[in-house]
């Protein structure tokens, strides 16, 4: 990981979050007390012919290894997607679902926002990705439970360690923003 020009500049870790034994690193720092908004310009050259299986870089809001949401530009198989998924301890073990939401680009610009559900106490994450910065597309939500305490950052993952593999693709963060109402 380096920093130059003013962004910074992250190889895929051969790493994941999911499962037992997540080891992939994160850079987190505190969510703000109420509602509250973060958002990333991301840059990531995952190709387009070759299978980068789960290469992915994008935003995290993480309570612990097993309870968390993350919002990734992500190659899956000879796809690219904008998924927007959720760890959560379920039946003795813990489970990973995602919804995908608008179309990756080279440059992809990443954004969560948090709501305090009036009724359950709950937070609220809904996904946003834009291919300009301009126009948003609104993705699916995810709930965290009450009283947690969320952390927020960036994360860059899923490269593989397998002899003739691709090279791990380098994420290329212009800024991590945190905004309050």
């Amino acid at each position: 990981m380096t920093v130059s020009g003013g962004a910074l500049h992250w190889p895929t870790e051969a790493s994941d979050l999911t499962g037992p034994g997540g080891t992939a690193s994160l850079l987190l720092r505190d969510a703000p007390q109420g509602d509250w908004t973060v958002q990333t310009k991301l840059t990531l050259d995952l190709g387009t012919d070759e299978v980068r299986n789960f290469q992915q870089a994008g935003l995290i809001a993480y309570v612990n290894d097993d309870l968390f949401t993350r919002l990734s530009k992500v190659a899956i198989w000879n796809t690219r997607q904008t998924e927007f998924g959720k760890e959560m301890p379920y039946a003795g073990a813990t489970s990973y679902g995602g919804t995908i939401i608008g179309p990756p680009a080279l440059t992809t610009w990443l954004r969560i926002t948090a709501r305090r559900n009036p009724t359950t106490g709950e937070r609220v994450l809904t996904a946003f990705s834009s291919r300009n910065g301009h126009t948003w597309t609104r993705g699916g939500a995810w709930t965290l439970p009450k009283g947690s305490a969320i952390r927020v950052g960036l994360e860059s993952m899923g490269a593989s360690s397998d002899p003739g593999a691709p090279a791990p693709a380098v994420a290329d963060f212009d800024y991590f923003r945190v905004y309050t109402p």
